[in-house]
């Protein structure tokens, strides 16, 4: 019951605005119908996703502390966008369309299942 009141309270507008929610994942499920957006990708392929999205919230202005951004571009100087997206089916402006979001909200969430 506790999730399910946090995840309410998670999708409850606050100033104009409730919480963004994508769900990456091999097939359709009741998650995946609650979020915002749904990517569907191959099982094991959601961590390619997530990687693309740091990828791309690096490439980001504003989306990151300058901290934040060098801890990142060190440990993401291996993973291009493009070698994410290739790999995982998931076209790039996609995900720096979802990046972009996440940046913006308050309270940012993927799920992969």
């Amino acid at each position: 019951m506790e999730y399910a009141r946090q995840f309410a309270s998670f999708r409850t507008p606050r100033g104009g605005k409730k919480g963004f929610f994508v769900h990456v994942g091999p097939r359709h499920s009741l998650t995946g119908a609650s979020a915002d957006h749904q990517i569907f990708v191959r099982p094991g392929d959601e961590v390619l996703v997530a990687l693309g999205l740091l990828r791309a919230l690096l490439e980001e202005p504003g989306a990151l502390s300058s901290q934040q951004a060098k801890v990142l571009a060190d440990c993401m100087a291996a993973y291009p966008l493009r070698r994410g997206s290739a790999l995982s089916g998931v076209d790039q402006d996609v995900i720096r369309k979802i990046s972009r979001r996440f940046a913006q909200a308050a309270r940012p969430l993927a799920i992969a299942s």
